[in-house]
């Protein structure tokens, strides 16, 4: 079954909350990649690299450190999470004003059902496996053992003297 729901208001405080939280956190994943970056190239030699070709630019003192730029990153992240917070606020404002006129925004939502059982499926007839036949034993010689058989113990004649210890 299917059931239309349309929304009628945006709360603007919760909004501004998550679009504020939501920048936030894009940017604190980009503040990380940055300073991994300035950590590989410090560890790999190649801000050297970076210096010196700013230095033929023609800027001799430019020095490449990471806490200037990081405060100046770190207040850019904060002013544009305010700035897309104002926007989301705006946007919601402007969605609960014009709700009347346009109507909203209709959603369908569909009944999640438990889902049905499958019937296990059926076993296939049991069969007995093929076994193969056992080769019968060659034709035992005289005098030599039949495979898999231990040789019979032989006594050697002595005479009949008795063994010590029996």
């Amino acid at each position: 079954m299917t059931e239309r729901r349309v929304v009628r208001a945006v709360s603007v405080p919760t909004a501004v909350r998550v679009a504020f939280a939501l920048t936030l956190c894009v940017c604190g994943i980009a503040f990380v990649g940055i300073v991994a970056l300035y950590i590989l190239g410090l560890v790999s030699g190649g801000l050297g690299g970076v210096e010196g070709f700013i230095a033929s630019l023609g800027f001799t003192d430019f020095r490449l450190s990471i806490l200037p730029f990081l405060a100046v990153f770190i207040l850019a992240a904060v002013v544009a999470s305010a700035a897309v917070a104002v926007a989301a606020g705006v946007l919601c404002s402007l969605y609960n004003a014009l709700f009347p006129l346009v109507g909203g925004i209709e959603l369908a939502l569909e009944e999640r059902r438990a889902p049905q059982p499958r019937p296990a499926p059926k076993a296939p007839p049991a069969v007995r496996p093929a076994v193969a036949p056992r080769p019968s034993p060659p034709p035992a010689s005289p005098g030599l053992p039949r495979p898999f058989e231990l040789p019979q113990r032989r006594e050697p004649d002595g005479g009949g003297a008795p063994r010590p210890g029996s």
